[in-house]
């Protein structure tokens, strides 16, 4: 026996230091042929045998991928403080809502169409703005991420809508009425809410199954959902107003908080199993697969999660709720706090600081990965996420008198006006327009701008200024200049629906710039 087991012994050893040998010499092949790849194999080996702790992983190179997923080609919908258009330039001002926040309206992930509630009505409109079908006494409304389904609840009665079939399938009985539904991505599951003796009861139904109760809520509790997934085996939903607030997850049949505190806005996968959060405390990532959450800042009291280069769509039309085109938020999502600009990185995100106690900083995702530019005492950079690290560079050395930065989305060139003596000696201000790695050219004087002077509009992809009351736009590069109104005095904050460049007049009278023309706020 003592033989064999040590013939045995000597085999495994012998396998042992073969397959080590193995490893070790495809490591070294691979790194020199693949960096990557070693890495990877590196990670499995680590954590295969109990070398490492999953923290440890965020610190490989991670390689920042492209996540859009979408290959729709037709026109899209916007909407800023009520004006509905396309990117055609065709503009709807029939449900124009003055100085408020606009509309409250939801469109699909390709903004094919939009759903909104005005006077009681609910209203589904195309992209050609056309009206596909209006809701008596619609009490909520609510479009799928891939647009085909929506639902609505009219006097508590809950349905869902097939759009391209134009039929209407009843989800909930005289019993069980129906309130603030969420759809799954593909619009055939519901997540909805409904009162029962007293007190709210959370369902999931929908066009393949039945209805079935998930939770009950206590007589002081409000349940307000967020997600579901196509299965319906995941769900997330918010409790507030009681002694159990906080955002919760239901998977394959079990509950779990992942959160105590009411939510500022909330992200989700386009499978909706992953959720970014952002709350007045922190923000943090969760999903089905992790044992607890990540908190990746928990600094400041205001925290902006910004998505960028993918597209994504509010799924609740009162309330920052999102279903992004992404599988991972390391690839399209950065985070700010006012003062301080976070990348993410990795699989299982980690917040990385690009910069903080920064003017005028500019961020989003480029072919380099997360970027922020930003103005640092006299100079103007550039700081990039290498690996974890903050990789700074100088893009402009000598930035002290200027006033305001504007950037485009790829942050490869930008606009910015500085105050300095003319040809006259008389000091004025004058723009200038700069590409990364070139000198600033001085494009022209704008007089003398007590408000910011100058607006990039990622719509139509156009530079605005203003110079001596006049409204001008230019190309990006700085060429094909025109006139676009006359008597506005600067440019100002932004409410209501997508981003576009607002001006005021000298009597503080607000007017929005869409497709290149100037619509009254």
């Amino acid at each position: 026996m003592k033989k064999k087991d040590g013939g045995k012994l000597i085999i495994i050893i012998a396998l042992a230091a073969v397959i080590t040998l193995a490893l070790v010499l495809g490591y070294r092949f691979l790194k020199f042929t693949n960096g990557p790849a070693a890495n990877k194999m590196k990670d499995i080996v680590r954590y295969t045998f109990g070398l490492g702790d999953d923290s440890d992983l965020n610190k490989e190179p991670y390689e920042y991928k492209q996540q859009s997923s979408r290959t729709y080609k037709g026109k899209k919908l916007y909407q800023s403080c009520g004006y509905i258009y396309n990117d055609s330039g065709v503009v709807l001002a029939d449900y124009q809502v003055g100085n408020s926040y606009g509309l409250q309206i939801s469109f699909d992930i390709d903004r094919k169409r939009g759903v909104f509630i005005n006077d009681s009505k609910g209203y589904i409109i195309n992209a050609d703005l056309g009206i596909e079908k209006t809701i008596d006494n619609c009490n909520y409304i609510t479009i799928c991420y891939e647009g085909d389904y929506v639902c609505y609840s009219q006097e508590g009665t809950l349905y869902i809508y097939d759009v391209m079939t134009r039929e209407e399938s009843r989800i909930t009985d005289e019993e069980t009425a129906g309130f603030n539904p969420t759809l799954s991505p593909d619009g055939r599951t519901v997540l909805f809410t409904s009162l029962k003796k007293g007190t709210d009861v959370l369902y999931i139904g929908g066009l393949d199954r039945d209805v079935t109760e998930i939770a009950t809520a206590d007589e002081n509790t409000s349940f307000y959902t967020r997600a579901v997934s196509d299965d319906g085996l995941t769900c997330y939903y918010e409790c507030r107003y009681g002694d159990e607030d906080g955002i919760y997850v239901y998977h394959d049949g079990k509950m779990k908080r992942i959160s105590t505190r009411r939510t500022s806005s909330c992200y989700f996968d386009r499978e909706c199993k992953k959720i970014l959060v952002s709350d007045d405390k922190e923000a943090f990532y969760y999903d089905t697969s992790l044992k607890e959450r990540v908190v990746l800042v928990d600094k400041g009291y205001s925290r902006y999660i910004n998505i960028f280069g993918t597209d994504f769509c509010q799924s609740d039309i009162f309330e920052g709720m999102y279903i992004v085109d992404t599988n991972s938020f390391s690839d399209v999502a950065m985070i700010s706090t006012g003062e301080e600009v976070y990348a993410l990185q990795g699989d299982k995100p980690k917040a990385v600081l690009l910069a903080e106690d920064v003017i005028f900083p500019r961020y989003g995702i480029t072919a380099e990965g997360p970027v922020c530019i930003y103005k640092d005492d006299e100079k103007l950079m550039k700081s990039v996420n290498i690996n974890g690290e903050a990789v700074k560079t100088e893009i402009i050395s000598d930035v002290s008198r200027m006033d305001n930065l504007v950037m485009t989305e790829d942050l490869s060139a930008g606009y910015y006006d500085q105050g300095e003596n003319n040809d006259e000696g008389a000091y004025s201000d004058f723009l200038y327009s700069f590409k990364v790695g070139e000198e600033p050219k001085r494009i022209k004087e704008i007089g003398n701008n007590i408000f910011e002077p100058v607006r990039w509009d990622k719509f139509t992809k156009k530079c605005y200024y203003i110079s001596g009351g006049n409204l001008y736009s230019m190309n990006g590069d700085g060429t094909d200049e025109k006139l676009i109104g006359e008597g506005f005095s600067s440019f100002t904050f932004f409410f209501g629906g997508d981003e576009v460049p607002v001006v005021e007049d000298a009597d503080r009278a607000e007017y929005l710039i869409i497709g290149g023309e100037v619509y009254k706020k």
